[in-house]
């Protein structure tokens, strides 16, 4: 029987209303493509103009804006460490920061909407950001302005800023969603791998100038190029391939976090632990110090979270070590002179290269902290922040190649100060160190929770993330730091913990993430 409405005595097929209505919503659909085209192709003929430039930028934003509402979360969460950049753009700015720009005004809009969409549960956390955001953008308008190179300014160093800024937002993305529980450690796993993305620019390299292009996608450290090309910045003559140091580093973290310390050296999967140790040295061809001893301190750390401190894997892991320690006095020697340098503080016979090379990266840094310490008064109460001159830079480089200035003083114009305390007092003076701290301790104290009374699915990944961070607050402290780069990392972790375990754990606290309110178990200590 033919199904039908009657309306004044006659009967219209509904299926063929509904077909006309589809064919009438293609044919505008169509029509407005043909038209924005011939648009397009008209302005495209002055593609340098603002008003061609602008049209096709709203056009490009329209057409992914409904990509971004849908998926933003997990690409950012996929682009949080990968070195990739957008050429086109000023400043070259990576994927992370663009995904943290984008998914944090779609997160603001959506809890302008939607009042029961919570960002955190954790107010002080909370606060500090914000402070800490309003200090920064406060000190670059007293100190200079927040100019940067890549937009035309007279003053340049105003990239840091943004670089603290997008950070703060990118964890607001990051804790606006619950990731799907069934694909969760997936993304945990990929927000580490992607790390890999580093050494695409090796592959680039070795591909040949045919493809010297993608080097504006897969930008690689300038110390790495020129390392590649036999100049070693330093003046060492030591190859430091930092790309395959962080893929190394991010290896060695991916399978901590897979397995766990007691997972990789199980006694019937002997060949976890031969990789990991692969992996580690991978890392060293870097001839970083730092990275060795960071995985270092992160393992330790996870070893004790673990509970392992009272089995045999103890005495496992102090034999292993030391065997290591045997066969690196041994062959110390044998290896490349990136990996002796790595290796170095260790008590072992390294090639005087490399040994010197360390050495004279020690003093430099020592030397600079000197000359920094005492004008920390100066800028008490408000920082220097990261205005930079030109005029400046070039005397001190000019300084540095003449012998007048010794060689730290381009970095001190710069701000890069090598020290996590350092690079946060002296650009922000005491307000910043005070907005700067709350969100540490409140950070750590979340992952704390979510290790303790998190998801008993997610055990092994708490336990990793929160070993993770106290290892990257030791080093930041202690050895090397700076808060324009390690806030990223710092706020990752704790947003990943978050929008893992859906918000805080603890006794009878709910989770609450973009609107979505589940109870969470509480596991076992």
């Amino acid at each position: 029987m033919e199904k039908g409405i009657a309306v004044d005595s006659e009967t219209f097929d509904i299926g063929r209303v509904e077909q006309q209505a589809t064919l009438s919503r293609n044919a505008l659909i169509y029509g407005a493509c043909a038209l924005l085209s011939v648009a397009l192709g008209y302005l495209l003929s002055d593609p340098l103009s603002f008003r061609s430039m602008a049209l096709v930028g709203a056009t490009m934003v329209g057409v992914v804006l409904p990509v971004f509402l849908k998926w933003y979360h997990p690409i950012l969460v996929l682009s949080w460490n990968a070195s990739i950049s957008f050429f086109f753009l000023p400043g070259k700015p990576s994927l992370a920061m663009l995904m943290s720009l984008v998914g944090f005004t779609i997160a603001l809009a959506t809890r302008t909407i939607r009042h029961e969409a919570k960002f955190l549960p954790d107010r002080l956390m909370t606060v500090s950001l914000v402070f800490l955001g309003g200090v920064v953008m406060i000190t670059g308008m007293l100190t200079g302005g927040i100019g940067s190179k890549a937009v035309g300014s007279d003053t340049y160093g105003g990239k840091k800023y943004y670089i603290i800024c997008l950070a703060i937002m990118g964890f607001f993305a990051l804790i606006s969603r619950r990731l799907p529980r069934d694909r969760a450690v997936f993304f945990c796993y990929a927000y580490f791998l992607s790390t890999l993305t580093a050494v695409l620019g090796y592959a680039v390299y070795f591909a040949g100038p045919s493809f010297y292009f993608l080097f504006q996608i897969f930008p690689p450290e300038v110390m790495a190029l020129r390392s590649l090309e036999g100049i070693d910045p330093s003046g060492g003559g030591i190859t430091r391939w930092g790309g395959f140091s962080a893929a190394g580093a991010a290896l060695c973290h991916f399978l901590l976090l897979r397995f766990g310390v007691k997972g990789l050296f199980r006694f019937d999967r002997p060949w976890r632990g031969g990789i990991f140790l692969l992996c580690l040295l991978v890392s060293l061809l870097g001839g970083f110090r730092s990275v060795l001893a960071l995985i270092a301190l992160g393992f330790m750390i996870q070893f004790f979270l673990e509970g392992l401190g009272r089995t045999r894997y103890l005495l496992l892991i102090c034999g292993g070590a030391g065997l290591a320690l045997l066969l690196a006095v041994m062959f110390a020697t044998q290896l490349p002179l990136s990996m002796q340098r790595a290796i170095s503080f260790l008590p072992v016979e390294v090639d005087p290269v490399a040994e010197a090379d360390a050495q004279g990266s020690t003093e430099w840094r020592v030397l600079m902290w000197k000359r920094v310490v005492p004008e920390i008064p100066r800028y008490f109460w408000l920082g220097k922040g990261y205005a930079i001159d030109p005029v400046d830079m070039y005397f001190a480089e000019e300084g540095v190649k003449r012998g007048t200035l010794r060689n730290f003083e381009p970095a001190l114009v710069a701000g890069d100060y090598h020290s996590g305390p350092l690079s946060t007092i002296i650009p922000f003076g005491i307000f910043g160190l005070v907005s700067f701290l709350p969100g540490v301790v409140c950070g750590g104290r979340i992952l704390y929770r979510n290790y303790r009374r998190g998801d008993p699915g997610l055990k092994q990944i708490n336990t990793f993330l929160f070993a993770h961070f106290l290892a990257r607050i030791v080093f930041y402290i202690a050895v090397f730091g700076s808060i324009s780069s390690d806030l990223h990392h710092f706020l990752g972790l704790v947003g990943l913990s978050i929008c893992l375990n859906g918000g805080v754990g603890g006794p009878g606290v709910p989770s609450k993430s973009g609107g979505e309110e589940e109870g969470i178990q509480e596991a076992q200590a």
